[in-house]
């Protein structure tokens, strides 16, 4: 069946500066973004937002659009998810733009956004922290923090954010407080158990 994706990995996330799902699908195939930074309003002729409203403060994922057509479904490993995305503990995202995006298992006309969350490695540690300041004393810091307790059979990972963004219309700003962990256990060659929590302001 054909099908057509797109895969952002997360050089090329980190090549165009995105942190969010709005700053990526700027640059995604046949996508549309609203926001301070998008390429998308929603507003019609008659000066009513049909897709852009009061309920993307909520959930900011809605003020997207595929294909013209209408905003996809979000998800992160693949259940359906409110939760904006945010690059500091995202992988990769993949997105599957039209009807045939029911093989992700959730459908939509417009297709899904994909988020791959970051998962633990089993044999080797790292440690990586970022830091970005922008303007009107915009500031940006992140984490991730991966430990191999038993090699190939037990790690833990863990990543922060703290975000401190404001915008040239004072008082306006988006301030973001998240932090994320994931467990594997690998009893066997063929059995993994995974399990990742998330929290945040």
């Amino acid at each position: 069946l054909g099908a057509s994706i797109s895969i952002y990995t997360k050089d090329f996330i980190n090549d165009i500066g995105a942190t969010n799902s709005t700053d990526l699908l700027i640059y995604a195939t046949a996508m549309e973004a609203g926001g301070s930074g998008g390429n998308f309003s929603g507003d019609s002729s008659a000066g009513t937002a049909t897709v852009i409203g009061p309920e993307s403060r909520t959930n900011p994922q809605t003020s997207s659009r595929t294909r013209g057509l209408a905003a996809p479904s979000f998800t992160r490993g693949f259940f359906v998810s409110d939760i904006n995305s945010d690059t500091y503990n995202t992988e990769r995202v993949t997105v599957n733009r039209g009807p045939n995006a029911i093989l992700f298992g959730v459908g939509s006309a417009a297709g899904v956004v994909e988020s791959t969350l970051l998962a633990p490695n089993l044999t080797w540690n790292k440690n990586k922290v970022e830091t970005r300041v922008g303007d009107n004393g915009s500031f940006r810091t992140s984490f991730d923090f991966n430990r191999a307790l038993v090699k190939d059979k037990l790690a833990v990972r863990v990543a922060a954010l703290r975000d401190r963004e404001k915008f040239d219309q004072h008082p306006a700003f988006e301030y973001k407080d998240r932090l994320y962990g994931a467990l594997e256990y690998k009893p066997y060659k063929s059995t993994a158990l995974r399990t990742n929590f998330e929290a945040g302001n």
